[in-house]
């Protein structure tokens, strides 16, 4: 447990960073001249973008000068795993496992063991204010996936003590209130879906009241990032994967689990059979021009 000593606080929340550097400076740099000095991190801090080493030392050093709460998400967890070292027989199947061979030889063993002690869940207590329960997916896994109004968190929600619980995972901002608890996404600052493109994030004003969300939304170099994956050679690392990267960050609302899934069921249609991360090339290819070619840029 954490305690500080403070009636009223403002804490900015950033998640799901994917190792976009450029929209995590640009976030960092709005809380700041908002006078921010407490930050929590919802993890899936790498994945998906270039450089993670980057994000990771940035963030590690950001720490050393503010108050910072981490936890991690699968991202990280899939790191500590060592997916990304193992199954060499899986190399053939690039655009499913190239992000994982990018990532994990660009981590130092010393960021692998931060990174595997730090929880998925953890509750902040504040003296004077409620509790905060924060979560990547929910508190038994960071993978599970919390939207407002499914039928899950009639389950789920009563079964956590604290009053209000932040939660990423999803992508989404939002702010609901069921069954008793408070849930708040902040959204995801590195890779967002909606069309926006802004990097998404939260400032949390608490009081003995309780905790209120305000939602940002903020430009950034989007040119700069897509330069850095092409300079990085993610086209050639994750082709297909990095191919649905790009258009989401181009402001198409791009889901990589829906073309994935469209691919795995080309591949099962063809081959009766399939698995992940056992997908061919061309079944990756066909499936996510097909699924590309279903959407509208907003």
């Amino acid at each position: 447990m954490n305690k500080e000593k403070q009636a009223e606080k403002i804490i900015g929340v950033f998640a799901d960073i994917h190792s976009n550097i450029e929209a995590l400076i640009a976030s960092v740099d709005y809380m700041e001249s908002r006078g921010v000095e407490e930050y929590i991190f919802l993890g899936d801090c790498t994945g998906d973008l270039p450089c993670p080493e980057k994000t990771l030392k940035f963030i590690r050093d950001f720490s050393k000068r503010k108050k910072v709460y981490l936890i991690k998400g699968n991202k990280e967890e899939y790191i500590e795993d060592g997916i990304g070292d193992a199954h060499p027989e899986w190399d053939e199947y690039k655009s499913i496992i190239g992000m994982f061979r990018y990532v994990y030889p660009r981590i130092t063993q010393e960021e692998r063991d931060f990174w595997g002690s730090i929880p998925i869940t953890e509750v902040i207590n504040f003296d004077g204010l409620p509790s905060l329960r924060i979560c990547h997916g929910w508190v038994d896994s960071s993978r599970t996936k919390i939207l407002p109004g499914e039928e899950k968190n009639a389950e789920l929600f009563p079964k956590v003590n604290e009053d209000f619980i932040l939660v990423a995972h999803t992508h989404k901002q939002f702010d609901t209130t069921e069954f008793g608890k408070r849930v708040m996404n902040p959204g995801s600052v590195g890779v967002v879906n909606d069309g926006s493109q802004k990097a998404h994030c939260m400032i949390l004003h608490g009081n003995k009241e309780g905790w209120e969300p305000e939602f940002i939304q903020l430009s950034y170099d989007i040119d700069k990032e897509i330069a850095s994956m092409e300079e990085e050679n993610l086209f050639e690392i994750a082709p297909q994967w990095a191919r649905l990267t790009v258009k989401m960050l181009e402001g198409y609302p791009v889901y990589h689990s829906r073309a994935l899934n469209h691919a795995m069921e080309i591949c099962r249609r063809e081959t009766g059979e399939c698995e992940w991360p056992k997908i061919a090339e061309e079944y990756m290819e066909r499936g996510v021009t097909e699924y590309l070619e279903g959407l509208k840029k907003p």
